[in-house]
């Protein structure tokens, strides 16, 4: 059977722990969501937590770096302890505009730094008291009389939300999961991304189907397929202009749809922004995109590739509407509550 999760970053606390609610009462298995520079992942988390029975919770993604090593385990422990171990986190790097420009954090080597911030966290939730150090790379802690008090689980899963051949590869070596990126396309899962954590898993001498592979799939339902279309072309070109998924575009020969993703989102024409997902582009990205039956037929081969399947419903931005925004959540939880769907 597959899991089935859902994302989003409402534009409340209060919606966000309204959504998680009903997912896992339409029998969601997972319930996720982001942080932004409007918006902290771990106290959203929290009231997910205490809205919420049984239902993961997990950050998809929180920033790896905006925190020492130290508060992001602590931070992620305190979840897991007021969800009674129901805590995933997802970990991203961010872009160097996001960390530098936005959180005035500096952006180095974010591959290796990652991997040493995995390590720390983990030896911190193994740990039950006394010194606590480490000296590495980019940090050198010391903490003469480490306690955790109280604490749910001494292993968190770490999904790590990365796109790159190298970053799979470490994820394959370190990570419980991944938390695949929207921008994927069926071709790159399944001749990038899988090879690529498999590789790093006989690296590291861990059985590869150990390792969670999660999809996320951008998902807008609505009666009018055509404006579903609409609102879902437009988000993707939100997420292709990032040069760090320029790659993805490129291994398809996708040059043209490049470009007028770039010159749509400069101008932030929406409408050239959905003209700019090709229709040979549609065959490719993942996506249920349409009329509820539509999505149904589609949800087949989509639920194929992955027994982790997240569903990414975009947020009331960037022109989306707040009835839009509840109209399609409303949508979602209406097709996937059918336990027919889960099989």
């Amino acid at each position: 059977m597959t899991r089935l999760g859902i994302l989003s970053v409402p534009p409340s606390i209060g919606e966000i722990c309204q959504l998680a609610h009903d997912a896992e009462d339409a029998g969601f298995d997972s319930v996720w969501t982001g942080e932004y520079f409007s918006r902290n992942a771990f106290t959203t988390l929290t009231a997910m937590a205490l809205a919420t029975r049984s239902i993961t919770v997990g950050s998809g993604i929180a920033y790896a770096f905006l925190r020492s090593p130290v508060q992001l385990a602590m931070g992620a422990a305190d979840v897991d302890e007021v969800s009674e171990g129901r805590m995933a986190l997802g970990l991203g790097t961010g872009t160097r505009a996001q960390n530098e420009k936005w959180y005035g954090v500096p952006f180095v080597s974010p591959g290796p730094k990652l991997e040493e911030t995995v390590a720390i966290a983990r030896a911190l939730w193994s740990q039950k008291e006394g010194a606590f150090k480490h000296s590495g790379r980019f940090f050198d802690l010391s903490i003469p009389n480490f306690v955790r008090h109280r604490q749910a689980r001494d292993r968190i899963p770490i999904y790590l939300g990365v796109a790159s051949p190298y970053m799979l590869r470490m994820a394959g070596r370190i990570a419980d999961g991944v938390l695949g990126h929207v921008t994927y396309t069926r071709t790159y899962y399944r001749d990038v991304v899988l090879p690529a954590v498999r590789r790093g898993a006989k690296e590291a001498e861990r059985n590869p189907e150990d390792i969670d592979c999660a999809i996320s799939v951008l998902t807008v339902i609505d009666r009018d397929g055509a404006r579903a279309r609409r609102d879902a072309a437009a988000w993707l070109t939100f997420y292709y202009v990032g040069k760090v998924f320029h790659p993805i575009l490129d291994s398809h020969g996708w040059g043209e749809e490049k470009a007028a993703i770039l010159n749509a989102f400069r101008t932030m024409n929406r409408d050239a922004m959905s003209a700019a997902i090709s229709d040979r582009m549609w065959g490719e990205v993942l996506t249920l995109v349409g009329t509820p039956d539509e999505v149904r037929k589609q949800w087949r081969e989509i639920a194929s590739l992955s027994g982790n399947v997240i569903l990414l419903a975009p947020a009331p931005y960037g022109g989306l509407s707040f009835d839009r925004y509840a109209e399609n959540y409303e949508q979602i939880l209406d097709v996937f509550a059918d336990p027919k769907m889960r099989g």
